[in-house]
């Protein structure tokens, strides 16, 4: 549908405009339907906006921290979904203190933080099954992660003689 109206565009209107003298825009707007026909268009491209937002939303459902991101952002990450690059990108803005993950063919195995620390992850992530739920895996992934170092932490510092204090 958007093909269609993009070929519209690029076909019927301007390669006319660029081939008609300055003098005689008056005669190019007078094409037979053109009002007519920028108007179905208008309506067409309306129709397909919606249904992008539509499915961004329903990305969104999936996976909530998409909603920090812009619809622009959102659709290039959407758009690149298997560029660990483009996705790379925009992690700053997904999660507060990440900035990096690493991977290994298709799994991530390492978080990084904005300050440099690298946490590697209790099990590796794989990048499967469409990016709102390896997202939505990593996340997960970091929780049990963090929650298993600051338990090694506690345990080693209890038993290193110290046992004013228990984490919770």
């Amino acid at each position: 549908m958007f093909d269609a109206v993009n070929k519209f565009f690029t076909v019927n209107v301007m390669s006319k405009a660029a081939k008609a003298p300055t003098n005689i825009c008056f005669r190019f707007i007078k094409i037979k339907n053109i009002v007519e026909d920028f108007v179905k268009n208008n309506a067409d491209l309306e129709f397909i906006q919606k249904k992008l937002e539509d499915y961004m939303e329903v990305k969104r459902g999936v996976f909530p921290r998409f909603y920090f991101l812009s619809n622009d952002d959102l659709l290039e990450i959407l758009a690149n979904s298997d560029n660990k690059e483009v996705i790379s990108l925009h992690l700053k803005t997904l999660f507060d203190g990440l900035v990096k993950l690493t991977f290994k063919d298709d799994n991530i195995l390492k978080m990084h933080s904005k300050e440099g620390e690298d946490v590697e992850l209790t099990k590796p992530v794989r990048m499967k099954n469409g990016v709102e739920n390896w997202l939505q895996n990593v996340q997960d992934e970091m929780k049990i992660t963090v929650g298993r170092k600051l338990k090694e932490g506690q345990k080693s510092y209890t038993e290193g003689g110290r046992k004013d204090w228990v984490l919770l």
